[in-house]
């Protein structure tokens, strides 16, 4: 009885610890600091949307969209985006990093 209320205690802090955002962008790491890779951005987001690989809230995206008015950024307005998934996707699309808020 005592592992099974543990192994519950361990999920939900699993769920609650998750770093999920909002807004995210790619960047390229230079010497004078992060700059922004548009292509890079677009091609993550685009890969983000159409990601599906469970039920946890940041294996899908179905809101993921660009915003291109103001500073050109992935947006979930519900907050789908998983830092460490979206960083994998910047990176797997050319670029160094991602920043997340």
């Amino acid at each position: 009885m005592q592992f099974s209320t543990l192994v519950c205690v361990f999920s939900l802090t699993a769920t609650t610890l998750a770093d999920l955002h909002y807004n995210a962008l790619c960047v390229d790491e230079t010497d004078s600091g992060n700059v922004y890779n548009d292509a890079a951005t677009v091609q993550a987001c685009e890969w983000y949307y159409l990601r599906n690989k469970g039920d946890d809230w940041w294996n899908t995206c179905p809101d993921c969209v660009m915003i291109t008015d103001g500073s050109p950024h992935c947006n979930s307005a519900a907050q789908h985006i998983g830092g460490d998934e979206i960083t994998y996707y910047c990176q797997l699309a050319g670029a160094d990093n991602a920043l997340t808020s």
